[in-house]
């Protein structure tokens, strides 16, 4: 019983941690983006203004596709946990086969719809041009950001939250960087490409260590047999 609730601490912490680092990283950034663009030079009210044109009109455009992958990554968890128990390494490749798939063929549609219609919807949605810039813009994010949730719940159904800790911490830092530097220097449009470079480090990095961690499971069964 007791090396039970130890097993459960061991993987529960990192997630909780990943959280409330999570948590605070995103109230930095929430903070910094105004301040960056004032030392950009643009006004006050213009910052706060781009601000709210981009967390409350075009990210939520954006992330509104992503309920669909969040769900199907709630689902593939357990079942990747159950495949990784029974050593099931063909099961497991096959399972992350299908949800990847899914994940980038819904990203690669809305990058398509959103990057075409981005001002047609910043228009009627919002009535502002800005926000269906932001939505064209933030569009090339859409493949990466849905099949990173499948691939963190994998990381996780294969019991490395640790794992997926340091990857959405490292993934985190490249957006702050973005904001205390990038934003200073070339506006919210440095801000959106760092948006991107996060996404895409984090499907990356995920990819390879799914990779790695598959091969150490085949060299292991082939040893063992």
């Amino acid at each position: 019983m007791f090396s039970d609730a130890k097993e459960l601490i061991k993987l529960s912490l990192p997630l909780t941690g990943n959280r409330i680092l999570l948590n605070i990283l995103q109230s930095i950034e929430a903070v910094s983006i105004p301040a960056s663009l004032l030392i950009y030079g643009l006004s006050t009210s213009d910052a706060l203004s781009t601000y709210g044109v981009l967390t409350g009109m075009a990210l939520p455009c954006i992330l509104f596709p992503s309920a669909l992958t969040n769900s199907a990554s709630t689902m593939l968890l357990p079942a990747i946990t159950e495949a990784q128990t029974q050593k099931n390494v063909q099961r497991i490749k096959k399972m992350i086969r299908s949800s990847l798939c899914g994940c980038i063929f819904l990203g690669t549609g809305c990058l398509a719809g959103f990057f075409l219609l981005g001002p047609v919807l910043g228009r009627l949605l919002f009535h502002s041009s800005l926000a269906g810039e932001f939505i064209r813009t933030l569009s090339w994010m859409c493949p990466f950001l849905y099949a990173n949730s499948a691939l963190i719940s994998i990381i996780h159904g294969l019991g490395k939250t640790g794992i997926s800790f340091l990857l959405n911490t490292l993934s985190l830092f490249i957006r702050i960087i973005g904001v205390l530097y990038f934003t200073v220097y070339f506006g919210i449009p440095g801000y959106l490409h760092c948006l991107l470079a996060s996404q895409i480090f984090l499907f990356v990095t995920g990819i390879l260590y799914i990779s790695y961690h598959l091969r150490q499971m085949l060299l292991i069964s082939h040893y063992n047999t």
